[in-house]
């Protein structure tokens, strides 16, 4: 009777791993890398939610390409919601590939980032102003010329790479993330540090800071300096 039950229990466990080898094939990327070209609509707005990461170019066309393994990229949802072009994925999966998307759009007014997506710009972006937004540990890399306003905000331990020309930086960093901008030339700069953040502004008018706990802020330029420190936060010349 014993070995009955042996028996049985060998079976049982054979059963389940032949399940959990046809979960992890079904989860698991080809290995084959193909290309697919899809359509867009209007646009001007970019949300990634999932870990891609998206090359993106300011152009006279609207274009998406996608390359990914063969059985991934069927998976990739590309949607419009009002003006924002929406990226994300149906579950997850199993690979050592990335996911590249190259987007093309004449306007870009706001780029979000959420989880480990990556975001990088190939040209520089012109506009009168741009929202960047990034949550997670992912990466927004992009060069600007803005008229006006470049407004940043960023959570968690993510990274924001910018540089470029803008009249007004506004940077907003929540968690242990960084903003490296001392390639961004600005008249005015106005950091907001809640947590262990760190910020690198060049501003040549006036630097406006406002730290609750350990963050750090180094500057470049020779600004007027506004501070309001609440915790072990500092401010550092980088000059």
């Amino acid at each position: 009777m014993k070995r009955t039950f042996i028996f049985i229990g060998i079976i049982l466990l054979g059963v389940v791993g032949l399940s959990s080898c046809n979960v992890f094939y079904e989860d698991t990327g080809s290995g084959i890398i193909e290309t697919e070209y899809r359509r867009a609509g209007y646009f001007n707005r970019i949300e990634l939610d999932f870990a891609a990461e998206v090359i993106l170019t300011q152009g006279p066309a609207r274009d998406i390409q996608i390359e990914a393994e063969s059985n991934i990229i069927p998976r990739i949802i590309t949607r419009i919601s009002g003006n924002t072009l929406i990226l994300d994925s149906n579950g997850g999966w199993y690979t050592s590939k990335k996911v590249k998307i190259w987007i093309q759009t004449p306007d870009i007014y706001s780029i979000d980032v959420a989880s480990s997506g990556r975001v990088i710009s190939d040209n520089k972006i012109y506009g009168k102003s741009i929202d960047l937004r990034l949550s997670g540990s992912g990466l927004i890399d992009v060069a600007v010329d803005m008229k006006n306003d470049v407004n940043a905000e960023l959570s968690s331990s993510g990274l924001i790479f910018l540089e470029g020309d803008a009249k007004n930086a506004i940077y907003t960093l929540t968690g242990s993330g960084k903003i490296e901008s001392f390639g961004l030339h600005v008249d005015n700069s106005d950091v907001d540090i809640n947590g262990s953040g760190r910020c690198e502004t060049t501003a040549y008018y006036n630097l406006d800071v406002y730290i609750t706990g350990s963050g750090t802020v180094w500057f470049k330029g020779d600004p007027r300096i506004s501070r309001k420190i609440s915790g072990s936060g500092r401010i550092v010349d980088a000059n």
